[in-house]
């Protein structure tokens, strides 16, 4: 299987400004048009914000886990309900990177336009 590759953003604000930045659209949306899967690099700071702009169609993001030293190997699924925008992560690598430091996941809604995406890596705080 081919896996979509997003581009993780480096969130250059704090706080609300990150946030307030990202929804003004300054940064490239991957739209779900892809059947395959997604994948983006982790590093435990990085954070997914799916946002679903169908009126009808919940979105779900099934995330494959890997497994953990001791053998955990659920899947995660959480629901964006329709026109409503979730935040995912961060990811702890241990128990959601691919031996490549990825996540991968697989949407629902695999060619849907009005379902979009942007990894986000956040900063440490300070």
């Amino acid at each position: 299987m081919a896996w979509q590759l997003l581009t993780v953003v480096e969130a250059t604000k704090a706080g609300p400004a990150a946030l307030l930045d990202l929804v003004t659209a300054s940064v490239s949306w991957d739209s779900a048009t892809y059947a395959n899967g997604v994948e983006f690099a982790n590093d435990g700071k990085t954070i997914l914000i799916v946002s679903n702009a169908d009126a009808a169609k919940t979105s779900t993001q099934t995330f494959q886990a890997v497994a953990d030293p001791d053998g955990r190997t659920e899947s995660l699924a959480p629901v964006v309900a329709n026109l409503k925008t979730g935040l995912m992560g961060p990811f702890l690598p241990l128990l959601w990177n691919t031996s490549a430091g990825r996540i991968r996941f697989i949407p629902s809604q695999a060619v849907e336009v009005d379902i979009k995406f942007v990894a986000v890596r956040v900063s440490s705080p300070s």
